[in-house]
């Protein structure tokens, strides 16, 4: 009995622990991911106001992150900022030894049982991450159901051990993923990754796969060759400990291929390096992985020959059907249709399979580009519904980068400047190859001039005048002075100037909308629900009864959640229906919420309703791009965010 008080009080004690650092940690990450999309300091009362705590609290969790790694400068009068090196991300769990959170605990004991050991002394395991066998059983129950992707493997209890049972094939598999999964926050980070492998240097690997490429003149796309480099890291690093493959790969068409060649050129290079045996299993592994990860520069042509005429006739009732919804015409697109048909055949095949492909870019797509990634949510939807498949929020993520792509052709948004610098100074070219690198997606410089020439300049007609002189002119242009050495307050101006840029364009256009769509009616303040569903039922039924939109809206509303949840971030959601032509009248709710609600991975408090009709889907477009400019501007967002009466946010926005 006593011993059984001892382990309670134990997991109890765990539990607290795990509780108490999960809500720490969090915090952390939304105050790093804050100052990380901030180009200008934001003082401790913005932060402490987005994040819903004490000045103290920003304090003590600052000073918690720079005993760690000292990231964040502060000044008494201008609040925080990141400093200049941007390579800081705090890896949270990875800096701890042991591991905390069932989660950390699950992870531990599998790369425990695939790297380092066959099997695991339960007493030995119970000592070394401090846990109960209660704990045990509950980590082991999760372990389970983390398993259940991986039919053929499975962990048992034999004599007082943890076994891993299953193929090597699969075993691979899943360390691959979890090692994937360890490196996504810093996923192109070649070093980073090359850290995770302790027996041997992947780097090595890296420069001799390299070199095979150069010397085939062999190409894969840029985006795929970390997940290339981790497949290559874990057949090494279980080689190493003797664990092959089974050889029941046979195609001698693969023989024939350029990737079986570079694939055996690698492996023979690597035996010479790290000591290992030429595996035939392997080599045919690695050889179908450079062929599904190839870079082709394919045309209507080649789509047509391969019988895949279907798949594109598909993508052209898709293109149809967004310019019905959205307005936007990419009809004319060829190397979009393309793309998106050759993506879409992959797709179907790994739908098929049961194959989760990961995106690294997925939370990045969503925060920079919400419109983006609404376009390919209703694509998503669409295709799922016409082709009966699931279409999960990572592949939804690489619809989104075509259309992305096809979006920016479509409506570039690079802000003109001119530069007011002497060119006789070789300095002057520091400031213009930084600014050209750096802004390269925002900004284009159209001329430089070694003085200011007002005529010449007026007849260019630039958005944005950047010198390293003190200037006063005449023109209705925004001008901003910056150093010769491009510092990074020079940089936080430019940004600034940017957005504010956009904010004004965006002011003008969406300015005539806003007391038709914003009204005093659809404006809540001070309300509190216990779940999203609650939340959107709510507000649906008032826009219903106001006879803006049809009953369907709400289950239209829940359809798009399903997806891939609405919130972002910075503490707001963007709910909308997938189907527009349940409006009747374009509409934006918006509510305050008393205490944040817990909203897909984030805590919201404010909420932007949106019901837009096909004839006003402009308006989306407009909104959308506000809500990107905003969410740069976090002075401006924390003000919406705490906002007390309609008012008052009327007068914030307009």
């Amino acid at each position: 009995m006593h011993f059984f008080f001892l382990n309670l009080g134990k997991t109890i004690y765990t539990t607290i622990l795990v509780f108490r650092y999960n809500k720490i940690m969090k915090r952390k990450d939304k105050l790093l991911m804050l100052l990380e999309n901030q180009s200008d300091w934001i003082t401790g009362k913005q932060l402490a106001q987005m994040l819903n705590v004490t000045d103290r609290t920003i304090r003590y969790d600052i000073e918690a992150i720079n005993r760690q790694h000292k990231v964040i400068e502060s000044d008494l009068r201008k609040g925080y900022r990141l400093l200049d090196n941007k390579n800081h991300l705090l890896k949270n769990q990875q800096d701890i030894n042991i591991p905390i959170t069932p989660k950390e605990r699950c992870d531990y004991i599998l790369q425990k049982l695939l790297i380092k050991k066959q099997k695991i002394s339960i007493h030995q395991l119970l000592d070394e991450i401090y846990i109960s066998e209660y704990s045990l059983d509950n980590d082991l129950k999760r372990l389970k159901e983390m398993l259940s992707n991986y039919p053929n493997l499975k962990i048992s209890k034999h004599d007082n051990y943890l076994v891993l049972q299953g193929d090597e094939k699969s075993k691979r598999l899943l360390y691959k993923n979890l090692l994937t999964q360890e490196a996504s926050n810093n996923f192109f980070n070649m070093n980073e990754i090359a850290s995770l492998y302790k027996k041997f240097d992947l780097l090595k690997a890296k420069q001799i796969m390299e070199g095979l490429f150069h010397q085939y003149e062999y190409d894969i796309d840029e985006i795929h060759f970390p997940t290339l480099m981790i497949h290559i890291g874990v057949a090494i690093e279980r080689m190493l400990d003797f664990n092959y493959l089974p050889s029941n790969i046979e195609n001698e068409d693969i023989k024939k291929t350029v990737e079986y060649q570079i694939s055996t050129d690698f492996f023979q290079q690597i035996s010479n390096v790290f000591q290992l045996p030429i595996v035939e299993s392997e080599i045919m592994l690695l050889s179908c992985l450079l062929m599904s990860k190839k870079s082709y520069n394919y045309n209507c042509k080649w789509l047509f020959l391969n019988n895949n005429h279907q798949y594109e006739m598909i993508i052209h009732e898709l293109i149809d059907y967004i310019y019905s919804q959205y307005g936007i015409n990419f009809s004319s697109n060829k190397s979009l249709v393309v793309g998106l048909s050759l993506h879409l055949q992959a797709l179907v095949q790994r739908n098929k399979d049961k194959i989760h492909s990961p995106n690294f870019y997925l939370n990045e797509i969503k925060k920079r580009f919400p419109l983006i990634f609404e376009l390919a949510v209703s694509a998503s939807a669409f295709l799922s519904k016409l082709l009966n498949i699931t279409i999960q929020e990572a592949e939804i993520g690489f619809i989104a980068l075509h259309l992305g792509l096809a979006y920016e052709q479509m409506f570039p948004k690079k802000y003109k400047a001119v530069l007011i610098f002497p060119k006789t100074q070789a300095i002057s070219k520091i400031p213009i190859a930084k600014i050209t690198n750096i802004f390269e997606d925002s900004l284009e410089i159209i001329q430089q001039f070694t003085y200011f020439e007002e005529d010449k300049i007026h007849e260019l007609k630039p958005d944005l005048i950047i010198t390293t002189t003190p200037l006063k002119h005449r023109l209705d242009i925004l001008t901003i002075q910056i150093s010769f050495f491009m510092t990074h307050e020079d940089e936080a101006k430019i940004r600034s100037s940017i957005s504010l840029l956009t904010q004004k364009k965006l002011k003008k256009e969406y300015e005539i909308y806003l007391d038709r769509i914003i009204t005093k009616e659809h404006f809540y303040t001070n309300k509190e629900f216990e779940t999203v569903e609650a939340t959107l039922k709510f507000l649906a039924d008032d826009l219903y009864q106001s006879k803006n939109v049809e009953e369907a809206f709400y289950e239209s509303l829940m359809k798009r959640e399903s997806f891939s949840p609405t919130s972002f971030a910075y503490g707001f959601a963007i709910p909308h229906a997938l189907d527009s032509s349940l409006v009747y009248q374009s509409n934006i709710s918006i509510m305050i919420l008393n205490k944040p609600l817990k909203w897909g991975d984030y805590e919201v408090s404010i909420i932007f309703l949106l019901a837009v009709d096909r004839y006003d889907n402009h308006i989306l477009t407009l909104f959308f791009e506000w809500i990107t400019s905003l969410y740069t501007d976090i002075p401006s967002l924390t003000k919406v965010l705490h906002c007390k009466s309609y008012e008052e946010f009327m007068k914030l926005i307009k």
